[in-house]
């Protein structure tokens, strides 16, 4: 069996080593699956691949693994995931080596919410732990990968999660062939990836592979790197190369995090993605990848092109020991598949299969027992699922049957899907890209277009999809930290957490019948048909995303003049998203328009560039700015190749800030937290505030401390005409409310000096505060009372002044040693030239350079004598 071929736990582990565990999410919460899992009994874990039950392979995997103790975590669909395990997984047994637990909790509505679920009950003892979906395909050896986390974690506390990457290749694209104009355009990209997988990552080779950037989203066309990763990062490798196989190895403290962080929805887009972006050193969670070898294989099943990529893998043996003829535990006791000619598997343990001797059948693909193929027929690269009767003249190529189907003769089946007790009449032809689901029936003669997809569960508001907080956006894995408020495998509302789940409609109709509502075994008359597709002795209708969200079509790139326009607009944008999610869709075109759309991008870069940092060196922050990195100073990587580039991004003051959602402005929203503080509040309450939306936006304390000084000035209620003097004691009492704050978010020099700019960035920012603030001495009398009331300490104050200067020396020299030494004086014409160059403000600093060189001297005199009397 696999796990004598895939790798056991060591057995010389001390014995009262912890268990080890896993938490396997029968959940994905996305959309790509519908209409499928609209039917209760059917979520997309049960879904059969091969004729194997998919959530079987993920538990073979576990347990071979070494895995002691299995947690299934259900949301939709649970009970019948209960009752797969419980009656028909060998380790659902209660004498089983591995323990596996299946746990119900309707209450999540996303993957943050089952981790934060998993933290509260204090479940998970095992450091470290598997974390993986029911979708994932592997043969990993995944025993090493457990080591080296362990190892790692042992030297560093703050490694608290190693993903598994495989290499399978960037995706292309090309619009012409140089040798041949007339070419058509061409594409590649690996099978396993999907088609809204444009996973960018940034790692370190020479620290484990640490990962310093992950972005997926394939509507960007750049991606963004903190400029101080390259400072402390001797090399960062930009790969696109890399396939997220979602299986993850954890420590504790993951959980932990998403506990702390009550808004992370999705463990990739929110989680890694702050987690990797974190630049305050000694607050950092480090992930590193481990990459698979070459002859390892994991995947994961996220649509339905995936899915028969993933199939056919398993048909040639790319996974073994993973194959056909050798199933998962327990299905030996009921099947055998035997490899035939042309790479056909047959089921002979049950046997009773009949294929007419006039009939070709080519694999890949598999023939389930007590199935009759007729006479006369062409079957190519298709799977065939138990007790499926295939007339006479019939046609299919690359589709997958499930069982207990009936398909007549004259029948023509293209890279389509036919669940369960479908029936195809007469004549019928089923397009490429097509889902027949479960219990339908194609009338006679009828052609059903492509990309089609059927269902016989009724239009529940559409299986509860206003309540998606994208719409039909979670069909596309790239929408931004998505999470449908129930399983990809249902489609609904869950509600109850130690329900099963099952509610696909949450109506206070008490009449309305849930269950019969999400069955597909309804009656006839029951079912909105859809004959003009089906024919008139057909049955089910057709389903077709909403677009229920208005993001979802109200957007910058519309310019139509209602809004049935753009929600047609968006609609047709959603149905080609679902159509490339299909079998035997052709991805050459989406892949070539996304390449001219970067290529494009990379043609304007250097003139942005240029703009770009005439901005930054004409606004409010001096180019040389020490403080400049604590506002989100980064570094732009074209995605799609290995195009590399560096510019910046600026809010409307001219400074750079880089928040972890797009058009955040961290410094503004600290500010606003601050300004919503009242002083008759603890501090301490407000310090929590920040340090909560610090880690959820990946802000710095230089961040915090600009805001803190930004929102104190504005809370000073200062008015026009008001003296130095008055505005020196306002400042002196907010500051004995406020300091306890300052000496938390204050690490550094660059956090005091950020106090400073904040105080410049008013006093040149025009109205009655830059008016009060920029008339001498009020500016020098701020600086003086924050030092006096050590809110600010020399070095800050000097280093500052030496950045205004256009100095090298930190503030050790004098002006006229720094003019000698070739720093340009500050520009006298702009704003911040003439605030600094005030006659008050230059007395107080050379002051203070007076005092720093005096305290140096005697530093210096005691040294010596320590070294006399030596």
């Amino acid at each position: 069996q696999h796990s004598a071929k895939m790798g056991t736990s060591d057995p010389s582990d001390s014995k009262h080593e912890q268990k080890l565990q896993a938490v396997l999410l029968a959940d994905s919460f996305v959309s790509t699956f519908r209409p499928i899992t609209l039917d209760k009994s059917q979520p997309k874990m049960l879904c059969p691949l091969n004729n194997v039950t998919m959530l079987d392979y993920s538990i073979e995997f576990l347990a071979g693994a070494g895995i002691q103790e299995l947690f299934i975590f259900c949301v939709s669909g649970s009970d019948a995931i209960e009752q797969h395990v419980l009656t028909k997984s060998v380790y659902g047994a209660k004498n089983s080596r591995m323990k596996i637990q299946v746990m119900k909790d309707g209450s999540c509505e996303n993957a943050g919410d089952v981790m934060r679920a998993l933290d509260k009950r204090n479940i998970i003892q095992s450091d470290p732990f598997l974390l993986l979906t029911g979708d994932v395909i592997t043969n990993v050896d995944v025993v090493p990968a457990i080591a080296a986390h362990k190892a790692r974690k042992k030297k560093d506390n703050s490694a608290i999660m190693t993903m598994l990457f495989k290499k399978v290749g960037p995706w292309n694209a090309a619009t012409n062939d140089t040798s041949n104009p007339n070419a058509a355009p061409s594409s590649s990209s690996s099978p396993l990836r999907s088609t809204s997988d444009d996973l960018i990552v940034g790692l370190n080779p020479h620290d484990a592979n640490r990962l310093l950037l992950y972005d997926s989203n394939p509507k960007s066309n750049s991606c963004t790197v903190p400029c101080s990763f390259f400072a402390s990062n001797a090399q960062i490798d930009i790969r696109s190369d890399l396939l997220d196989t979602h299986i993850d190895i954890c420590s504790p403290d993951v959980l932990a995090r998403f506990s702390d962080e009550f808004d992370y929805r999705d463990i990739r887009r929110q989680f890694v993605v702050n987690s990797v972006c974190e630049e305050e050193e000694g607050l950092q969670n480090k992930i590193h990848v481990h990459l698979l070898e070459s002859q390892e294989y994991a995947a994961r099943i996220f649509d339905f092109t995936t899915y028969a990529n993933v199939s056919q893998d398993l048909l040639k043996r790319w996974v073994y020991p993973v194959v056909p003829d050798n199933l998962p535990s327990g299905y030996e006791k009921i099947y055998r598949y035997v490899m035939q000619r042309h790479g056909l598997y047959k089921e002979c343990k049950v046997g009773g299969s009949k294929i007419g001797r006039s009939s070709v059948v080519k694999g890949p693909g598999m023939v389930g027992s007590c199935c009759f193929i007729g006479e006369g027929c062409r079957i190519e690269s298709t799977i065939i699922g138990n007790n499926v009767n295939i007339s006479n003249t019939v046609t299919i190529t690359n589709s997958h049957i499930w069982e207990n189907v009936t398909i007549a003769e004259n029948t023509t089946i293209h890279s389509s899907i036919l669940c369960q007790n479908v029936t195809i009449k007469k004549g019928a032809t089923i397009g490429k890209g097509c889902i027949i689901g479960k219990g339908c029936i194609i009338g006679e003669g009828m052609i059903v277009p492509d990309f089609t997809r059927l269902t016989l569960c009724k239009d529940i508001k559409d299986d509860e999809f206003g309540s998606d907080d994208e719409g039909f956006g979670s069909f596309d894995d790239s929408s931004s930290s998505s999470s449908s408020s129930s399983d990809d495998d249902d489609g609904s509302s869950s509600s109850g957490a130690s329900d099963s789940s099952d509610d696909e409609d949450e109506s206070d109709d008490a009449n309305h019948n849930q269950n019969k509502a999400a069955a597909a075994t309804t009656n006839a008359t029951d079912i909105d048909t859809d004959y003009h597709v089906v024919g008139k002795d057909g049955l089910g209708r057709v389903w077709i995303p909403r677009v229920d969200s208005e993001d979802d079509y109200d957007d910058d790139d519309s310019d139509y003049d209602d809004d049935e326009d753009a929600k047609e607009k968006a609609l047709a944008a959603v149905i080609e998203t679902m159509k490339s999610q299909s079998i035997g869709y052709d991805a050459t075109d989406m892949y070539v328009e996304r390449m001219k759309i970067q290529e494009e991008d990379d043609d304007l870069f250097s003139e942005d560039e240029k703009e770009d940092d005439d901005e930054f060196n004409n606004g409010a922050v001096d180019h040389d700015d020490a403080g400049a990195l604590s506002f989100g100073e980064g570094g732009v990587i074209s995605g799609g190749g290995e195009r590399v580039h560096h510019s910046s991004n600026f809010d409307e003051d001219g400074m750079l800030v880089i928040g972890r959602q797009k058009n955040v402005n961290v410094v503004q929203d600290l500010k606003a937290l601050c300004l919503e503080h009242e002083t008759t509040s603890p501090i301490e309450n407000l310090a929590i505030e920040i340090n909560s939306y610090k880690f959820s936006q990946n802000a710095s304390y230089s961040d915090c401390s600009m805001a803190t000084m930004l929102a104190i000035l504005e809370k000073l209620d200062i008015k026009e005409g008001m003296t130095a003097t008055k505005l020196v004691s306002l400042l002196k009492g907010e500051l004995q409310h406020w300091k306890p704050l300052f000496n938390k978010i204050c690490r550094g020099l660059d956090e005091e000096k950020c106090v400073i700019l904040a105080v410049e960035r008013l006093a040149c920012g025009g109205g009655v505060i830059g008016d009060v603030l920029s008339k001498a001495p009020s500016f020098r009398f701020v600086l003086q009372t924050l030092h006096d009331e050590e809110v600010l300490n020399e070095d800050a104050i000097l280093s500052w002044a030496a950045d205004r200067r256009g100095g090298s020396n930190g503030g050790g020299g004098s002006e006229d040693e720094d003019d000698e030494e070739g720093g340009d004086v500050v520009d006298l014409d702009t704003p911040q030239g003439k605030l600094f160059m005030q006659k008050p403000t230059q007395d107080f600093l050379e002051w203070l350079q007076e005092e720093s060189e005096s305290e140096s001297g005697s530093d210096d005199d005691d040294s010596g004598s320590d070294d006399g009397s030596d």
